[in-house]
């Protein structure tokens, strides 16, 4: 009972770092961009072919895990600082507010609906938004209010990617160990969290021209209760006109609660 990454695929342009990473088409034009960032000899390489999209997952022979995290396992939204786990009801508690089960209709949800498990959208008191994920560690209906929180997801662009329409404006300003935002590119991520536990590179194409180009990377933590991950998503644009190519779309910070 987890959900990927991508819990709501929308996406932000954000602004240019000192070097930016290269312009990504190719899995080789991946290779060499990440080559210069982290040891790929290190990883095991699959590949998978499909119609129109190609992906290539690239993963650690030994674990990295985020050392720093061990002991944090906060998120600040919005000037407000988010410990994990805690439930909805202590979520709310906090000043944030239930909008909508995921994919339902903008109202106020109401916490005294039994669910075992459910994907919310968030506000934040400053009126920005952000989804979690909450469930029952038993696998059990109870109130929404009891659910425990374990997963935190922002999406920072939406609409036309190659062209950069649609930046969200009701993306809350998140933080997750300081130094990753929704402004971090992939070479200030790197820098912060070093070693990523997994890296996956997929690219599109239409009429044999590639379209769009994804990266994703996943950072390990743990402590002596808890196992977790934060992926960050992102993608590189094929426009030319665009100083910035690679920007972060994605961030999720996940915990496993132990579902039963």
């Amino acid at each position: 009972l987890t959900v990927t990454c991508a819990v709501l695929v929308t996406w932000l342009l954000c602004s240019c770092s000192a070097k930016p990473m290269g312009r990504i088409v190719t899995q080789d034009d991946f290779v060499a961009e990440f080559s210069k960032r982290t040891d790929l000899s290190a990883y095991t390489m699959e590949s998978a072919g499909y119609e129109e999209t190609f992906e290539y997952t690239y993963t650690a022979k030994t674990a990295c895990e985020i050392k720093k995290a061990k002991r944090n396992f906060q998120v600040e939204i919005d000037g407000i600082r988010v410990t994990l786990p805690l439930t909805v009801k202590e979520l709310t508690e906090l000043g944030f507010e239930l909008v909508a089960i995921y994919g339902g209709d903008q109202q106020t949800v109401d916490l005294s609906v039994l669910e075992r498990c459910a994907t919310f959208d968030v506000r934040t008191p400053d009126g920005n938004t952000f989804t979690i994920y909450a469930a029952n560690k038993a696998n059990e209906l109870i109130p929404i209010e009891d659910l425990t929180v374990m997963q935190v997801a922002c999406a920072f662009y939406e609409g036309d990617s190659t062209y950069g329409v649609g930046e969200r404006n009701d993306a809350p300003d998140i933080r997750f160990f300081k130094g990753v935002t929704g402004a971090s590119t992939v070479d200030s991520v790197m820098k912060e969290l070093k070693t990523p536990q997994v890296i996956y590179f997929s690219r599109t194409e239409y009429n044999g021209e590639t379209t769009l180009t994804n990266i994703q990377m996943t950072f390990a933590f743990s402590n002596k209760e808890y196992r977790g991950d934060l992926c960050v998503s992102a993608k590189t644009l094929l426009d030319d006109t665009v100083k910035q190519t690679s920007y972060i779309t994605d961030l999720s910070y996940r915990i496993d609660i132990g579902i039963d």
